[in-house]
């Protein structure tokens, strides 16, 4: 669930028994598009990302290696160690190679990201709107489907607020606001192009080290 922050990574190291899988979204009745088929594309090859959205069989991980999402398959228990070993390699290098070499390999990430999850997320929004209509119809219990009623709250919804400003829709600013934290805490470190996504200072994450 959610590997697609797993795949925001440079190097993914991953144990023999580790498995990638999306139940919550196309096999619940929702759309997956809060950012799984952008970075799953963009690493396996779209073919190979839609099977696998549409799939909800577990993927085992030396599978994933041959797709190219994973680099190195390890023994169970030992992926923190070898990511340590590879982490206190690539210290060794300059800071400032560091930070631009980061920024040059995610950069055409962030572009698909920021051109392809916010409407992707309105889709989401209105599968899970629907899918909750139609359970209420059937006289299906919602509550079961916790996730399905948050994402419709959030993107779906329309808050009102009253201000000098007059009333403001923020319908779509809530949608994207649910993907801005899974990926500024690395593109907000980084120079933006001038038709780039931009952040305020409260989005900011921690320094990449």
């Amino acid at each position: 669930m959610h590997s697609e922050y797993a795949l925001l990574a440079n190097v993914i190291v991953a144990t023999e028994g580790a498995t990638f899988h999306d139940l919550p979204h196309f096999v619940g009745g929702i759309v997956p598009g809060d950012g799984l088929f952008t970075t799953w594309s963009y690493r396996a090859g779209a073919g190979r990302a839609e099977a696998f959205l549409l799939n909800p069989q577990p993927l085992p991980a030396h599978t994933a290696q041959e797709w190219g999402v994973v680099a190195e398959v390890v023994p169970n228990g030992k992926a923190l160690s070898r990511a340590r070993e590879l982490a206190e390699l690539y210290l060794k290098a300059p800071e400032v190679t560091r930070r631009n070499t980061r920024i040059h390999f995610i950069q055409p990430l962030k572009e698909r990201i920021v051109r392809e999850v916010g409407y992707g997320l309105s889709l989401e929004g209105a599968s899970a709107a629907h899918l909750v209509k139609s359970m209420e119809a059937k006289g299906e219990p919602v509550a079961r489907k916790k996730k399905i009623c948050m994402n419709n709250a959030k993107t779906s919804s329309r808050q009102r607020k009253d201000g000098a400003n007059g009333r403001t829709d923020l319908s779509i600013k809530n949608s994207l606001q649910i993907w801005r934290p899974a990926f500024t805490r690395t593109c907000c470190q980084e120079p933006h192009r001038a038709n780039h996504h931009r952040c305020s200072d409260g989005d900011r994450g921690a320094p990449l080290n």
